[in-house]
């Protein structure tokens, strides 16, 4: 599912990244809640972040209206910007697969690279 966030969200792709995000919110939802799975509790803790932004995220998504209440979050230097008309929660997008990352490395004991394009130094 991070995976498919990734590809959809960097292809510019707003269905696919709305559907990647329906698919991903019951999921970390399940975690957070702590019935379904058990896990330790900051996994939990990092699953309900993780479900917070994607909850935002389909929703400014859906209205771009509410860009303008997208939150304000650090960006994330080692994750590039997303394309238009995605760079609107750009970095909330960005924030939620560093999230989903780290509670997949803390399930896993280690997470596969984020499939997100190489930048390319500029000459």
């Amino acid at each position: 599912m991070r995976d498919q966030l990734a590809r959809a969200a960097y292809a510019g792709d707003v269905p696919a990244t709305q559907r990647s995000l329906g698919a991903m919110s019951p999921v970390l939802g399940d975690l957070a809640a702590g019935q379904k799975y058990s896990i330790q509790s900051d996994a939990q803790q990092t699953a309900a972040t993780s479900n917070d932004y994607a909850t935002e995220a389909s929703r400014i998504l859906a209205d771009p209206s509410k860009a303008g209440e997208v939150r304000q979050l650090p960006p994330v230097p080692d994750i590039p910007d997303l394309p238009p008309p995605l760079n609107l929660v750009s970095n909330l997008l960005k924030n939620l697969l560093k999230t989903v990352t780290s509670l997949l490395a803390s399930l896993l004991g280690s997470a596969p690279p984020l499939p997100v394009p190489v930048p390319i130094p500029a000459a």
